[in-house]
């Protein structure tokens, strides 16, 4: 049976993505496609990939797992801060961007 519901930091990347997508179709995709599309291949993956650790029994997997969560949250991240170079977001999106990733960056660490 699938855990995703019980499973919070799931939860807390989708809600990063459907904040971060809305970001990117409203202000990123129509100046930089290329751009657009990379930040939200990596917000999907990284939901898929915390859907995919929450199944994983074998310790070296789930740090695979965690290492790739990882990875992907500072590619996000990067993709927003080209974004924020580029002007096409503000100080205060941006800003906002940095502290949901950086939460989320957090409490993988932590908790996974």
């Amino acid at each position: 049976m699938l855990k995703l519901h019980q499973f919070e930091i799931y939860d807390q990347a989708k809600k990063l993505l459907l904040y971060a997508e809305a970001i990117v179709e409203h202000h990123i995709h129509a100046h930089d496609d290329l751009l657009a599309r990379t930040i939200k291949s990596a917000l999907v993956t990284l939901v898929a990939d915390l859907a995919r650790y929450s199944s994983l029994d074998e310790e070296q997997h789930k740090q695979d797992s965690k290492k790739e969560a990882v990875a992907l949250i500072h590619e996000i991240a990067a993709g927003f801060d080209i974004a924020h170079d580029k002007q096409l977001i503000s100080d205060e999106t941006f800003n906002k961007l940095e502290e949901k990733l950086n939460t989320l960056f957090v409490a993988i660490k932590k908790d996974l």
